[in-house]
């Protein structure tokens, strides 16, 4: 009996593993395989087959490799039958006949699966004698199950076969550990064997389940990590808009009204919705204008995804894009299409790894084709059994995008390959405009116009007006006669309710109120309660009220993307003509206060008025309103933004001229919390400017001057900022809005290489990092305004985290990796993969040369018997700087990149005397015509290993630029070699070497721009530290780049007795810029400073400054005898600021014992202030 209930218990536990098994896979499946013609005969006949066809192809595979699997399996279901007599849960381990084909690597893991278990026949009599042995059967039983759940949910997919080299990482990290479960159990199973220790099996097994679920907790944690570092690339490949932020702002309203749900009960929407067939099925949501059709849709798109996280067997996908009129990214096919696509693939962790593998080939551009784009998302539906894609606001599109949008979302249905496999369920939603009906008539809708919509509106009503009887003290009569008024004139219009109940509730009298209400004055369509609305803030009583308001909704509406309120604030604060910030300007009302129902504020992680909280106009209608009205002009406004950011980005506070305190000063004051904003969208309102407006024709003054102003400040900006383009070369007078338009490249990546916009936002985001040891007030300031300046920002002003930034420096560095190097190696464990390549060719040269299986081709050079001549002449005429000569002489074909002295090993080329000469134009003549921009071909430097940076020869034409100090120039070869080639780190360093020594901050800026020296942590082997020449050199702000720059300090050198070695008796500029240097590098290291002497030889040579440093550094600690020295020489020396400090030392510490004769900072009394000591303002004098 006993023997019967351990059994039945045995027959539980295989159950609750069949169960489980069962529940992982898709129903379908389920029941195939507990059929019992799942067994080893169908699985041989099933190998058979296979070989058979595979022999017909000539492509036979080793399926011996399977023989192992086979026969342990075949022992596992003998010896489980044994015990528990069950067929029908025996089936289950010969799943393996429905995911085998002809890839080696699947079948080396059945081998693999058939080498660790052990014949377990073998263990028959043993499983007989010992009870607790048995559970280890189940164990096995459990373990094979779960490979088969993790495999078909790799090879159940219909495009297995095409994604299975992208996808085998996944699916390989998901099966260690149950390879390692399965090693552990035949390790217990030997141990039993030899010991029989039997007490320790349910402690081992416990231990061993506690070791599996660690490792797939691992496992699926790199997992996931893997993914989200694949997504951010795939993101920034395809552009997608920030989508989700879109449906965040749609469901904050909907919060706000507890409405919709009677959509799930409708007979239209539960066909379209429901998974039962893999039919296609299109529906249409449809209403008037601010009938809620967004919130609706949030409702619905926040429901389907609810349904996808509870339920993953299925395979559904959820995307959705909601269009936005006017705004760029949001309002075209190709904008939705990036949308969906992002949203596609990261549901799917799968099929994240191959569209990895096949995007990081190619280029951003032509990702981002609309071909592209369609190929890419039709093949992303494949991958899901069911796919809602939900399209809103299709009546905001740009011309003719809706119709693009919805004629190819149909054409889908009618594609053979989603045949039997996938089902779409198209939503479209947006207004009856005529044309969305006409493509959508043959489609079943849901009308907004409906009673049950209503129904929602009435009880919106009922909710909103107790806020206004508690406000006002209403009766409830009155209150019964608001909430009729605003129902009926509703008319199913949920966004008249929400204007005329908050236009409502604004009133500030009960008089107020009741005027409001009278039937001559109660608004009694939508653009009357636009109307009333504005009328309540344009014509306030307190002309102050009025400005705010009307420049908070102006900069709402021609802003180029939302705004946070912080920036709203800053454009309050900031006065770009006097480069002043004045915080007492900023407003003590939120933007809802000033602007009541014609805008909406979306907070994200915070309240209504938080400095990050978006604010958006209402509704489309209320800003068509208030243009057609002129309440703003659109147009004006525009033209007062591109004043703005020009007048703003070339102030005083953006000079390149300004050293850090300057620019940290700045900071400190939050005027950089608009440079986001500027440096992006500078160009987007001049291109406003340009758009067809009754405007343009207009001889208003106002307009006129604020026009004219615009140009000449755009005209100034680009001065300031241009590095070459024609316009610079025409007289100013000549220059209209239009020419300058035209004279800038229309491509973004184009356009900003003109400029040299991003080393000062680079720099400028540096110091703003930075910053430390805020005030209170400062900090206040900076968080009202800047925002968290501990966000990490992209450079690149067209990229979306340009703005929005990261938690970390390295995430940061991460991100612009993937702009610089976009091509990236596919193998997740290769360096390639994170660090990427600059071009295609560089990418595939890496695969080819590392991961490819076809192996290594060898190929020897060809030789060139044709030999261009080099005549002296070039070189005579590039040291003449005559270029005519020069160009006459290439164009008869002498070598560009010939060398002076070839027989002597030189580095000395055309393009390297034309830098030496600083003949800017010649070196732009040679470039061009293909000079070489690294080190000639065949030099070859006699030694990597230096000693002294003079002693490095600047071979490159840039290492040159970097000596003669000329910025442009070395720009100008940066740019050049950025777009050929990938920069050499060696010939790198050597250009940033020259550029410390010579102490050009500008240059070592630049070159920092173009290359990550930090990756290599320290100099490569043999070259000498930059930190170490900035200090030797006393170069103070190349030393301060250097570090803020993220360069780090060797444990091997003392660079504070680098910086005192070199100051000199009686030498006053070079103590000062020594002590510069000092200063900086004492508030960098941690190195104790115990002996006197140092102190002492400052005085001596002359320099108490430098003197006091050291003294009042933090990690100086010196006995009181060496203090009392100090003190009797500063006397001597008449330096008696500095004898003071030392008697202020020793009398904070005391008359010392013997025991206690090191005076350090931990040592000082709790009362002993050491930073009021040390930054008292001590003044030089002798007495």
């Amino acid at each position: 009996m006993a023997s019967d209930g351990l059994n039945s218990q045995l027959k539980d536990g295989y159950k609750r593993a069949a169960d489980d098994f069962k529940q992982s896979i898709p129903a379908d499946l389920a029941k195939r395989f507990a059929k019992h013609t799942n067994s080893l005969a169908s699985l041989k006949d099933e190998i058979q087959t296979i070989q058979d066809d595979h022999g017909k192809k000539g492509s036979l595979r080793n399926l011996q490799r399977l023989k192992k699997f086979v026969e342990a399996m075949t022992q596992l279901g003998q010896v489980i039958e044994v015990f528990v007599n069950a067929n029908d849960l025996v089936c289950f381990i010969w799943t393996a006949k429905a995911h085998l084909d002809n890839f080696d690597k699947l079948l080396d893991v059945y081998s693999d699966i058939g080498d660790v278990i052990p014949g377990l026949l073998f263990y028959q009599d043993m499983f007989i004698q010992h009870e607790p042995l048995r559970d280890i059967l189940q164990d096995y039983y459990s373990d094979i199950l779960k490979f088969h759940e993790k495999a078909i949910k790799v090879f159940a997919r219909s495009t297995w076969k095409n994604a299975f080299n992208a996808t085998w990482n996944t699916f390989k990290t998901q099966f260690d550990p149950i390879m390692q479960s399965l090693k552990k159990r035949r390790e217990l199973l030997d141990s039993v064997k030899v010991s029989a220790s039997l007490d320790q099996i349910h402690v081992m097994r416990r231990e061993m389940r506690d070791v599996y679920q660690e490792q797939t907790r691992a496992a699926d944690k790199s997992a996931r990590e893997n993914h989200r570092s694949r997504m951010a690339l795939i993101k920034e490949k395809i552009g997608a808009p920030d989508y989700d932020l879109d449906q965040q702002a749609a469901s904050q309203r909907r919060e706000e009204v507890d409405s919709g749900k009677w959509v799930f009960g409708e007979p239209e929407y539960v066909s379209w919705s429901s998974t039962i067939s893999l039919d296609h099925s299109v529906l249409y949501l449809n209403g008037i204008p601010g009938a809620g059709k967004s919130t609706l849709v949030s409702l619905i798109i926040s429901n389907l995804l609810a349904v996808r996280s509870s339920n993953q067997l299925l395979r559904t996908s959820v995307s959705y894009f909601y269009f936005k009129h006017g705004v760029p990214d949001r309002s075209t096919h190709e904008s939705a299409l990036r949308a969906i696509l992002t949203q596609l693939i990261n549901q799917d962790t799968t099929s994240s790894e191959g569209f990895f593998e096949d995007l990081s080939k190619q280029a951003d551009v032509n990702i981002r084709s609309r071909e592209s784009l369609e190929k890419l998302t039709k093949r992303a539906l494949e991958e899901y059994r069911v796919s809602y894609l939900i399209l809103d606001g299709l009546d905001e599109c740009e011309r003719g995008q809706a119709e693009r949008a919805m004629e190819w979302l149909l054409s889908l249905r009618k594609d053979e390959r989603y045949a039997g496999k996938t089902s779409l369920r198209i939503m479209f939603s947006g207004q009856r405009n005529g044309v969305l009906d006409k493509i959508l008539a043959p489609f079943p809708d849901i009308q907004l116009e409906s009673s049950k919509h209503k129904v929602d509106i009435e009880k919106y009503c009922l909710q909103y007006s107790s806020k206004i009887q508690k406000k006002f003290r209403l009766d409830k009569a009155t209150e019964a006669h608001i909430v009729s008024l605003v129902t009926k004139g509703a008319q199913g219009m949920f966004l008249y309710a929400r204007v005329v109940l908050e236009y409502l509730y604004r009133q500030v009298s009960f008089d107020g109120l009741n005027e409001a209400i009278k039937p001559e004055m109660f608004p009694s369509k939508l653009e009357t309660a636009y109307q009333r609305v504005a009328a309540t803030i344009f014509e306030a009583e307190y002309d102050s009220e009025v400005y705010a308001a009307k420049k908070v909704i102006s900069l709402v509406i021609a802003a180029r993307r939302d705004l946070r309120w912080r920036e709203i604030q800053s454009f309050f604060c900031i006065d770009s003509k006097t480069a002043t910030v004045r915080p007492g300007r900023r407003l003590l009302v939120d933007a809802k206060e000033l602007c009541g129902s014609l805008v909406d504020i979306h907070q994200f992680d915070g309240q209504i008025g938080d400095p990050e909280s978006l604010v958006r106009i209402v509704h489309h209608t209320a800003q068509r309103y208030l243009i057609e009205k002129k309440l703003i002009d659109n147009y004006l406004e525009h033209a007062r933004l591109l004043t703005f950011c020009s007048d703003y980005l070339r102030s005083m506070p953006f000079a390149q001229s300004n050293c850090s305190d300057v620019v940290s000063l700045h900071a400190r004051q939050a005027y950089y919390s608009l440079q986001d904003y500027a440096v992006a969208h500078w160009y987007d309102h001049l291109k406003a400017l340009m758009s067809p407006s009754p405007a343009r024709q207009t001889q208003i003054p106002e307009v006129v001057r604020e026009l004219q102003t615009a140009r000449d400040s755009a005209v100034s900006f680009l001065q300031e900022y241009v590095i070459s383009s024609k316009m610079t070369q025409k007289d100013d007078t000549e220059l209209s809005l239009e020419s300058i338009l035209d004279s800038l490249p229309s491509d973004d990546s184009e356009r900003t290489s003109l400029l040299n916009i991003d080393q000062r936002t680079f720099w400028i985001r540096k110091e703003i990092e930075n910053l430390s040891d805020l005030t209170d007030n400062e900090y206040g300031v900076l968080n009202s305004l800047y925002g968290p300046a501990s966000r990490y920002k992209c450079h690149k002003p067209r990229c979306l985290m340009f703005s929005e930034g990261f938690e970390t420096k390295q995430e940061r560095a991460n991100h612009i990796n993937r702009h610089e190097r976009p091509f990236r190696c596919d193998q997740e464990e290769c360096f390639a993969h994170a660090f990427g390549f600059e071009s295609r060719d560089s990418r595939d040269k890496h695969v080819n040369e590392h991961h490819s299986e076809a192996g290594t081709t060898f190929q020897f050079p060809r030789q060139d018997t044709d030999m261009a001549s080099t005549p002296e002449d070039i070189f005579q005429a590039v040291k003449a700087g005559d270029i005519v000569r020069v160009t006459q002489l290439l164009d008869e074909d002498v070598d560009v990149n010939a060398v002076d002295h070839p027989l002597k090993d030189s580095y000395v080329t055309p393009l390297w005397i034309a830098v030496d000469r600083n003949n800017y134009e010649m070196c732009r003549l040679l470039i061009q015509r293909g000079a070489t921009l690294g080190k000639p071909a065949a030099y070859r430097p006699r030694s990597k290993r230096f000693t002294k940076v003079d002693a490095m020869s600047p071979y490159t034409p840039l290492a040159q630029a970097c000596v003669t100090g000329n910025v442009k120039i070395a720009e100008l070869i940066l740019k050049a070699q950025a777009q050929v080639t990938e920069f050499a780190v060696d010939d790198m360093y050597i250009a940033l070497m020259k550029a410390v020594m010579r102490g050009k901050v500008e240059i070592v800026q630049l070159l920092m721009g173009y290359h990550d020296f930090t990756r290599e942590k320290h100099a490569p082997d043999g070259l000498i530290d930059p930190l170490l020449v900035a200090c030797q050199r006393s170069h103070a702000s190349v030393l301060e780049c250097l570090l803020q720059s993220g360069f780090e300090l060797r444990d091997d050198v003392d660079y504070i007795t680098v910086c005192l070695s070199f100051i000199h008796a009686q030498d006053t500029e070079q103590g000062t810029r020594q002590a510069s240097t000092l200063k900086i590098m004492l508030a960098s290291c941690q190195v104790p400073i115990s002996s006197p002497m140092r102190i002492e030889r400052a005085m001596k040579n002359g320099h108490p400054y430098v003197a006091l440093l050291i003294l009042s550094y933090r990690k100086t600690n010196i006995r009181a005898a060496g203090l009392r020295k100090i003190s009797s020489l500063a006397r001597e020396r008449s330096y008696t600021d500095i004898a003071k400090f030392a008697d202020k030392l020793l009398d904070a510490i005391g008359e010392e014992p013997q025991t206690k004769s090191v005076l350090t900072v931990g040592d000082m009394p709790i009362s002993f202030d050491f930073d009021s000591l040390v930054h008292e303002d001590w003044e030089m004098k002798e007495e």
